[in-house]
Formats: C-alpha cells, structure tokens, sequence
C-alpha cells in the first residue's frame, strides 16, 4: 500500500509563476516541471522533485522504499502544496498508530538516505522543500538600500527581481513564513483491504459503503478504491488550502496589530513628553498612510480568498453529515479571519486619530507665528515715521545710520533666529527619533538571539532541522546587525 505525507509551505507574498517557472527548474533539475490548471487556478506542477530518495527505518525498524515528491505551487501566498509518498506495510502502518501523532514519528523518528547519507528525514524539509521559498534570497539581497520607508518601493523591486516575489509589506516588508504539516491527514491507499476499519474510530464518509474512511484523532484517510483516490486528493487539497490560507491571513493580521501596538505605545511616550519632537509626528503620519496602503493591498487578497466557495468533485459522494461539517467549520474559519481583519482596520483607525489631532495642534501654533509676524511687520510700519524724522537736517548723520541700520536689521535678525531655533530643534527630534529606532531595533536584535538560544535547549528537534534553522535566525541577525550599523553610522 501506498501513505502519502503533505506538507504546505506558506509566505507573506504573491507569486509570479512565470517568473518563478525557470527558477524551480534550477531549484530541481531532475524533475518534471510544467505549469498547469489546477481546479481552475493556474499553478507550477513539479512530479519527482528529488531522486534517489529513499527511506530506510522508521520507529527503529528498517524499511526500503523509495520516496517520491510532488509540488504544486500557486500564486496567493505563495502557496505550496508537497505530496510526499512512499510503499508502507501493514505493520509500520500498526506502528505508525500506536504513535499519538503521525506526523512528528514520521518526521522526528524516521531516516533517509540521500546521496548515500544516511540523516534524518528532516532534511527532507530544511534541505529540499524550503529551497523552494527562497529564504537565503531574501536574507542575502545585500543591496538593500535601507529599511526605512524611503527605500520600500526599490527595496520590493529588489526582492521581484531576484524571487519573483512580491511581498505584502506591514511597516517594512513582511517575511512571515510557514512550512510544516499543517491542517493535513495521511492518506493511506489501501485497495487490498488490509487496514481493519470497523472500529468507532473510524467513519465511513461516501455514500456508496467501505469506500474512503477517516480516522480524525489519528490524521488519517483510508481510500479503499482506486478510482476514488483523485477526487479524494482534489477534496483533501481545496479543503485543506482554504484552511491554511484563512490561518495564515489571521497571523499575519496579528503581525499588523503588533505593528500597530508599536507605534501607539511610541505616540504615547510622545504625547507623555508634551509633543516636544515635530519630526517624530511627521515621520509617523507618513508611517500610518503607508501601513494603511500596505494593509488595503492584504486586505483586498484576503477577502477575495473569504468569499471564495469550497467546491470539491468529491462532494457528491460523501455523506451529507461529513459534508455538512466541513461546511460549518469552514463558515467559522471564515467569520473568525472577517473579524481579525475588522479588528486591523479599527486599530489602524485609532491609531491615525493622535496624528490628526495634533496636526490641529500645529495649525493653530502656525497660525500664533503668523500672527507674530503681522505685529513685527506693524512694528516696522509704526518705524516709517522715525524714517521721516532721520530725513531732518539737524539729526547727525551717525546717529541716521545707526538707527537705520537698526530698524531695518530687525527682521533680518528675527528671522536669523527663527531659523536658527528651527535648524537646532530639527536636529535635536531627528536626534531623539533615531535614539528611538535604535532602542527598538537593538530589542528586536535581542530577541532573535534569545529564540537562537531556544532552539539550542529544544530537545525534540533532531540536528538537521536545528541547524537549518538556527541558519536563517543567523542570516536574519546578520543582517539586523548591518542594519542596526548603518542607523548608528558605523561603517
């Protein structure tokens, strides 16, 4: 019989597919890649991605199969689909389900040999299937001009040219990304009749009896028929990509509502010190119109993913009651993404309001200097007849000179002033602005290293996966560091 393990790998980007089609011919050369129409939705179909790929012990007991991988990649999110198969026995099957979860004892206590190395099947993951995502791309684009705003625009070129990605951004760019076994069952095709499914574990769901059966504590369908087996792999990819896609828009809602978290507890430190820094309330009024442009380009994506309908050319062989329940789960995964969403823009709302507020503040303190200005200038009105008297003959000329010069200086005086106090407050904010991007940044910097520090005290994760990812969290800190120089300005 034939298992098949599905992994999804998920980022905060589109993609372009053409774009991206001749990269993944780079990425696997030995398999077969060609962009087809998956369910009506165009996609990049790769059939055997790694060969020579086989498996050798699993819960410590040795197995020879040959494992094959196939890949279907689409455009929202970056969508990617991994069918991972290989022959299994009965009884690794027996095994497999005396294990509370499938899916860690295949991956944490299982063996490949590749490149005739014997290493974890992890390596599967961190070595082959995130190849695909481009992670060391991102992290090495080293022309990043800047994080700031400023550079957004290229700095996005940028990563399209190199990924054919493109990001959705939050206050910067968005690299959120997932990659595991997400939201996903086993499918076992079992057509000799071996798995014993009369227990109450186990539900028939179609119509027509001992057909396909679902095992939910276990993660597990069971396809009894061979003619079944497409359209229960149909219905198994829609239901579980509609789930993942609505998970991945709520985390990512979370990553804009700790954006915004960000910048409300900065405004109020401002507001705390009296709005003393005008650059500050520059700066974060064109911060909050660019988050809000980011999120409406997120917003609009992900609510056309809401309304899409879950149709599955399985559904008219299952039974109503299976069919049922997988319509309301889905209707409630659907209200709870629509109320994350909601929740971003009442908090982006909100959060524009102290900016509004104190741009009221700065016209009416505009409008007190231009009222100063009118009484100087009535100032030097009132000075025109000490004009007339210097005119006289009996008035010495120094003493003419002196008080023209006088009355004519004092504008240019007050103006020297003005711009003098402006120039020394602007780069006292920008100043005080920077101190504060720094603070932050150094904080975020100390963070990624204490999550590095974590991972070293995990126990459960085997070396492959450890070191895969305590490589990026290295290449993000890296390049946070080169970052956090260039805002100090150390070279």
């Amino acid at each position: 019989m034939k298992i098949h393990f599905f992994m999804t790998g998920m980022r905060s980007s589109k993609l372009d597919i053409d774009k991206k089609l001749p990269d993944v011919m780079k990425i696997y050369p030995d398999a077969e890649i060609k962009k087809i129409n998956f369910d009506d939705v165009e996609c990049i179909h790769a059939i055997g991605i790694i060969k020579e790929l086989k498996l050798i012990k699993m819960l410590d007991v040795n197995i020879n199969s040959e494992i094959n991988i196939d890949m279907y990649a689409f455009s929202d999110f970056n969508y990617t689909f991994f069918d991972i198969s290989f022959d299994i026995e009965i009884d690794h099957i027996r095994l497999l389900m005396e294990k509370p979860s499938f899916h860690e004892s295949l991956v944490l206590d299982s063996n490949v040999i590749i490149n005739d190395e014997s290493r974890n099947f992890a390596v599967i993951i961190t070595e082959y299937l995130i190849s695909f995502f481009g992670n060391r791309s991102f992290s090495d684009l080293e022309n990043f001009k800047s994080n700031d705003l400023s550079a957004l625009k290229d700095n996005l070129d940028l990563i399209y040219e190199k990924t054919a990605l493109r990001p959705y951004c939050t206050n910067g760019i968005n690299d959120m990304m997932s990659l595991g076994p997400m939201n996903h069952l086993f499918i076992i095709e079992d057509y000799e009749n071996e798995i014993k499914t009369n227990e109450s574990i186990w539900e028939c769901i179609t119509i027509d009896n001992d057909i396909v059966y679902v095992n939910e504590p276990k993660y597990l369908y069971v396809c009894k028929n061979e003619d079944y087996y497409k359209r229960l792999f149909q219905h198994h990819f829609l239901y579980s990509s509609a789930t993942n896609k609505l998970e991945f828009i709520r985390r990512n809602c979370i990553l804009y509502l700790s954006n915004i978290r960000t910048c409300g507890l900065s405004i109020r430190e401002n507001i705390i010190s009296n709005n003393q820094n005008p650059y500050f309330w520059k700066e974060l009024k064109k911060t909050i119109e660019i988050m809000d442009l980011n999120f409406l380009e997120f917003h609009a994506d992900s609510i056309r993913i809401t309304f899409g309908v879950l149709y599955s050319p399985f559904q008219q062989l299952i039974t109503t009651k299976y069919l049922e329940k997988i319509k309301v789960d889905l209707s409630r995964n659907i209200k709870k993404t629509e109320k994350f969403l909601d929740q971003v823009r009442y908090a982006s709302d909100n959060l524009s309001t102290p900016s509004h507020t104190h741009d009221e503040n700065i016209l009416q303190q505009e409008t007190e200097k231009v009222n100063d200005r009118i009484l100087m200038l009535s100032f030097i009105a009132m000075a025109v007849s000490a004009i007339g008297m210097m005119r006289s003959d009996e008035i010495e000329l120094g003493f003419k000179i002196m008080s023209g010069a006088g009355i004519f200086s004092l504008p240019i005086i007050y103006y020297l002033v003005r711009s003098f106090q402006g120039k020394i407050s602007s780069h006292r904010n920008k100043k005080s602005e920077k101190a504060r991007k720094i603070k932050d940044r150094t904080q975020s910097l100390d963070q990624m290293k204490k999550e590095i520090e974590m991972i070293d005290l995990s126990d459960e994760l085997p070396k492959d996966l450890k070191k895969e990812f305590k490589e990026l969290k290295n290449n993000w800190i890296i390049n946070a560091e080169k970052e956090l120089k260039k805002l100090k300005g150390i070279n």
